[in-house]
């Protein structure tokens, strides 16, 4: 696989659910009007978005009391997501309340 390569939807769909499945990632964002999406016939898979370049973007909503931080939430998405693929992880909601340190 290189980087400009397209993800097919039996690919796609799994790595959702990896995503969705990291400690601290409470939902993937489909973006403001759903522009954010692998779009398959019959099928979208929102929060997944391939830019010109090959390059995965990742948008996650943000679980604030399960992240530790956000860089590491950030890492832990690039490790689900795994491949040689460049990843950009987007945080681009959060929802939660984070623990109160003392």
């Amino acid at each position: 696989m290189t980087a400009a390569d397209p993800i097919e939807y039996p690919q796609a769909a799994p790595l959702a659910e990896r995503v969705l499945a990291v400690d601290g990632v409470a939902d993937l964002h489909p973006g403001t009007f759903g522009e954010v999406a692998l779009l398959y016939p019959g099928h979208r898979v929102p929060g997944l978005r391939l830019d010109r370049s090959g390059r995965l973007e990742v948008h996650v909503v943000a679980d604030l009391a399960r992240a530790t931080d956000l860089r590491s939430l950030s890492e832990d998405v690039r490790g689900a997501v795994g491949g040689d693929r460049p990843v950009d992880v987007v945080v681009a909601d959060a929802t939660g309340t984070p623990p109160a340190t003392a």
